[in-house]
């Protein structure tokens, strides 16, 4: 009888737990930017600079367009390299400042890893971005703009 009730007792605490650790995530869902709108989130941003030069110059041959994706749902941040697809964890805060964190990616070996490399380092050093119709660029401090992506709509 006593181990029942410990059973019970700890099998309630953690499930407790758990409801308490669920909805701390889902308070930190991103739902807009600091201007009110989502124009940052839920689209196809195709990378179109990279570090002031343009893609189709430094790799003009990429098996696939370089692009990010910034899902609203579990805050996730998806994409290519160029080559490989990754994925990642955002968080968006006041003053259009963003943290990237927790970055995966796939591992193929492609002819020119020269923007995917370089992606590689945007998302590891990006802190800010900023969003003007439709153009995205991602910086680091007050530096030159890092990574700059326009929206395509898919039709």
């Amino acid at each position: 009888m006593k181990r029942r009730l410990f059973f019970l007792t700890t099998t309630m605490a953690t499930m407790v737990c758990l409801f308490v650790m669920m909805a701390c995530k889902t308070s930190q869902k991103a739902t807009s930017t600091e201007s009110g709108d989502n124009t940052l989130l839920e689209k196809y941003w195709k990378l179109d600079q990279i570090r002031g030069k343009d893609v189709a110059d430094l790799a003009p041959r990429l098996p696939k367009d370089a692009f990010v994706t910034f899902k609203a749902e579990e805050n996730r941040l998806v994409g290519n390299l160029g080559c490989n697809t990754f994925s990642a964890e955002y968080e968006l805060m006041q003053g259009n400042r963003i943290r990237i964190s927790n970055a995966i990616t796939t591992e193929m070996m492609c002819m020119d890893m020269t923007v995917e490399d370089e992606m590689k380092r945007v998302l590891a050093t990006v802190d800010s971005y900023s969003v003007n119709n439709d153009t995205l660029v991602l910086n680091r401090a007050r530096m030159a703009p890092l990574a700059r992506f326009v929206a395509v709509y898919m039709k």
